[in-house]
């Protein structure tokens, strides 16, 4: 085996565990945005003084399937991207 397959031989190696790193990382990721924790941002002075205005939180999704919200919790609500018109 000559020097330059060698080396090619390393170069590619070495770009199919990035593959599999970042690829695995995306995976994670997602699982744990979907299943754990979201970030998100205050949007407007509803919350104040207690939040302010893009303040950044994390959020865990998880905790409430466990036990109810206390007294003192910050829960976040999902703004519905549709209106429902009552009859």
């Amino acid at each position: 085996m000559s020097a330059a397959s060698r080396r090619w031989a390393i170069v590619r190696a070495e770009l199919v565990a990035w593959v599999r790193t970042l690829g695995s990382a995306a995976v994670y990721a997602t699982l744990i945005v979907t299943f754990g924790f979201q970030v998100a941002r205050v949007e407007g002075q509803s919350m104040a003084p207690t939040l302010q205005d893009q303040d950044r939180l994390i959020v865990n999704k998880a905790v409430y399937k466990l036990s109810s919200p206390g007294r003192g919790d910050i829960v976040m609500l999902y703004y519905p991207s549709t209106r429902t018109s009552r009859s």
